[in-house]
């Protein structure tokens, strides 16, 4: 095979991985699993770099990692909790609404808590707008 043909090869899979969308996922999975050999493998080291992080900005991570797993990002987020020191375990949903002081309405038990509240804040009017 020539090195032409070899080209066109490699840009004709990567083209049919990007329409597919198997692409992006693929190059996650990659990224994700190069994370977790590092981190494997300077276990102690990374430990030390990971600042301790106070209750709100773990109820942020949570947030977020709920909102990954709706989406099924699943290496975004095992990237997000080997580099966070998250535990492996989930926050409860209950105790993420508990936190924030809210509760599940209507069809909002289906969404992530995130997607929830900023939905909710988007649809609320602003300070700005009683003042005008």
């Amino acid at each position: 095979m020539s090195v032409a043909s070899e080209e066109e090869l490699m840009k004709a899979v990567t083209e049919s991985l990007n329409e597919m969308g198997s692409l992006s996922k693929l190059t996650a999975i990659t990224r994700a699993e190069v994370l977790t050999v590092l981190n494997s493998k300077n276990n102690e080291i990374d430990k030390d770099k990971i600042p301790r992080l106070n209750s709100t900005v773990n109820l942020i991570n949570e947030l977020i990692r709920e909102y990954l797993t709706w989406l099924d990002y699943r290496c975004t987020s095992s990237t997000l909790i080997a580099e966070s020191g998250m535990s492996d375990a989930p926050v409860p949903r209950s105790v993420l609404l508990r936190e924030l002081n809210v509760q599940d309405k209507g069809n909002s038990s289906d969404l992530p808590v995130l997607l929830s509240l900023v939905s909710t804040f988007k649809n609320m009017p602003s300070v700005m707008d009683h003042l005008t």
